[in-house]
C-alpha cells in the first residue's frame, strides 16, 4: 500500500502543477487583454458636454452690482442703491450679498447689453422655484430706489409696484 500512495503523490502533484500553469496562463491572458483595452481607450477621443448651468454670483460689489462666476460684472437695472460714501451703503450691500452670493442667478436683458463701464445691465432672478426677482426685492425692502436708465425700463413699473 505504501508503494501505491507514493505513486499517487507524484501524479497529483503533476495535476496540481498543470492546473496552476493553466490558471496562471488564463490570468496572464486576461491581464494582457485588459491592458490592450486600456491602451485602446487612452488613444480614443471622447466628446461629451456638461449640462449648461446658470452662472452663480461669486462676489457682491455693492447694493446694485456684483460679479459672476464667469468674471462678468452685472449692474441691476431700474434700481440705484447707495454708493460707498452714502448712508445705507453697508445695509444694501449686505442685503444683496445675503440674497445672491454663491447663488445661481438668471439674467434678463433689456435694450442695452452693457453700460459705459462694460458691466452687463440686467434684471436678475434667483434660480429657485419662485424665480425671485432680486431687483424688486431690493426696492421693496428699502435697500434701493427706482432709477430708470434711458430705454432700459421695461420692468421698472413691476419693480416699483411695491412702493
Amino acid at each position: 500500500m505504501k508503494k501505491s500512495k507514493s505513486k499517487e503523490k507524484p501524479f497529483f502533484q503533476e495535476i496540481k502543477r498543470a492546473l496552476l500553469l493553466i490558471i496562471t496562463t488564463i490570468i496572464i491572458i486576461a491581464l494582457i487583454t485588459f491592458a490592450f483595452h486600456l491602451l485602446k481607450l487612452s488613444n480614443s477621443t471622447y466628446s461629451y458636454s456638461l449640462p449648461i448651468q446658470e452662472p452663480y454670483v461669486s462676489e457682491v460689489i455693492d447694493g446694485d452690482t456684483f460679479i459672476l462666476s464667469s468674471g462678468e460684472t452685472v449692474r441691476l437695472l431700474c434700481i440705484n442703491a447707495p454708493e460707498k460714501d452714502q448712508e445705507g451703503y453697508e445695509e444694501a450691500t449686505f442685503y444683496l450679498r445675503y440674497l445672491i452670493l454663491n447663488q445661481q442667478v438668471i439674467l434678463e436683458s433689456d435694450q442695452t447689453d452693457k453700460d459705459s463701464y462694460g458691466r452687463l445691465l440686467r434684471y436678475v432672478y434667483l434660480n429657485n422655484s419662485d424665480k425671485t426677482f432680486v431687483n424688486h426685492l431690493l426696492v421693496e425692502n428699502g435697500y434701493s430706489k427706482i432709477y430708470r436708465y434711458g430705454n432700459d425700463t421695461r420692468l421698472c413699473n413691476e419693480i416699483s409696484s411695491s412702493n
